[in-house]
């Protein structure tokens, strides 16, 4: 297990969906947990080095050019993206701009809890790179 707590960066618009996430994150012990969404959010993801970022992706094509820029920038961070799913080729898409591992936004908390324990236990990107969790 990671001995440390976690920094988990999650970047996020809607205030619901992130104090969901964040609870999450809590309850679980993972530790320190931010939140940045603005236009200048690759910046300010760049100089908090987190251990993992959580980025909730919404239908805007800027949304995929900030998960490449955050590849680019922190190319040993972990991005787990989540989607809606209702955009046909939105997961694959997500992949292609450097995300780690895409989820659903409905994804169980249980799975996501393991996901990412898994991905900081191993402090490197998921074996399982381009990968799709339903």
């Amino acid at each position: 297990m990671f001995t440390k707590p976690a920094s988990i960066l999650i970047i996020e618009g809607q205030a619901l969906m992130h104090n969901a996430l964040n609870m999450t994150l809590l309850v679980e012990d993972f530790g320190m947990t931010e939140t940045i969404w603005d236009s200048q959010k690759i910046d300010v993801a760049a100089h908090l080095f987190p251990d993992l970022i959580l980025f909730l992706v919404g239908p805007s094509l800027g949304d995929l050019e900030a998960i490449s820029s955050l590849r680019k920038l922190l190319p040993a961070v972990s991005i787990v993206a989540f989607i809606t799913g209702e955009f046909p080729g939105q997961e694959q898409a997500v992949l292609k701009h450097g995300a780690h591992l895409v989820v659903k936004k409905a994804i169980l908390r249980t799975t996501l809890v393991h996901v990412i324990k898994k991905m900081l236990h191993e402090h490197a990107p998921l074996k399982l790179e381009h990968q799709w969790v339903n």
